[in-house]
Formats: C-alpha cells, sequence, structure tokens
C-alpha cells in the first residue's frame, strides 16, 4: 500500500513539474513599439499599452496583431529549449515587439525590457510581420 501512495506521489510530481513531458509554454510579449497593441490569438483578444506586457498561451497557428490600427500577421514557429524561462508549473517564452512590428525573443535569465536587437536570435526569431495570412 505504502509503495502504491509513493508511486502515486511520483506520477504527480512528474505531471507537475513536466518532467514526464514538454509542455506548451506562453509567451509574453513586452510592448516596446511606443503604440498601445492588441493581440488575437485562439479567437482571445489580449491588449498591452507601451511599456505593458502581456501573456497568453503559446500559439499553435497564426496570430493577429493591431498596432494602432494597423493590422499584421505573425506564424508562430517551433520554440527553441534554450529560451524557456522555467518555473514550478510551467515555461515561458519571453518577446518584445518593436515599432518595425518585428518580435525579438528575450533570454530566460535577462529581465524585461531587455534589448534583444544585441544579440543573436535563433532561428525563426525575429518574427517579421505579413501583411496577411499566407
Amino acid at each position: 500500500m505504502a509503495a502504491k501512495r509513493r508511486r502515486n506521489a511520483l506520477v504527480l510530481l512528474l505531471t507537475m513539474t513536466g518532467a514526464g513531458c514538454v509542455p506548451r509554454p506562453s509567451i509574453e510579449i513586452a510592448n516596446r513599439t511606443g503604440k498601445p497593441i492588441a493581440i488575437v490569438s485562439a479567437d482571445k483578444r489580449y491588449s498591452a499599452t507601451p511599456g505593458q506586457a502581456v501573456s497568453f498561451p503559446y500559439p499553435t497557428g497564426w496570430v493577429n496583431v493591431d498596432i494602432d490600427g494597423e493590422k499584421v500577421f505573425y506564424g508562430a514557429p517551433m520554440w527553441d529549449q534554450a529560451y524557456l524561462k522555467t518555473g514550478f508549473f510551467g515555461a515561458t517564452i519571453r518577446c518584445e515587439i518593436y515599432s518595425d512590428a518585428r518580435i525579438y525573443i528575450v533570454k530566460p535569465n535577462d529581465p524585461l525590457p531587455d534589448d534583444p536587437t544585441e544579440y543573436p536570435q535563433p532561428d525563426g526569431f525575429p518574427l517579421i510581420p505579413h501583411a496577411e495570412v499566407q
């Protein structure tokens, strides 16, 4: 009986910490555009004023971003494990969007806001906006 409880506790711990799988992380985007933005992902709308960050589940398809009335679209690339900021209950990919509408990924241990244009980006970043879904 005690062995069964220990096994159940281990399964619960592995599930909670993500050690048994690689969960889909959330994405946090800091608004460095100088303008208000609205992000639509999976039919949900998220807003951020200049200097504010917004967080939502990492998208599996296209993301629509409205930068003060200008709509652009991004395809979601696969994330690089080296850029995951992990915590006890999940992981986050931290990014910043700039006035040129490019989205740069932020290194996990760097504080926000950061200037990711100063160091190399992984494959797929910076995200370059599209005028329409392709």
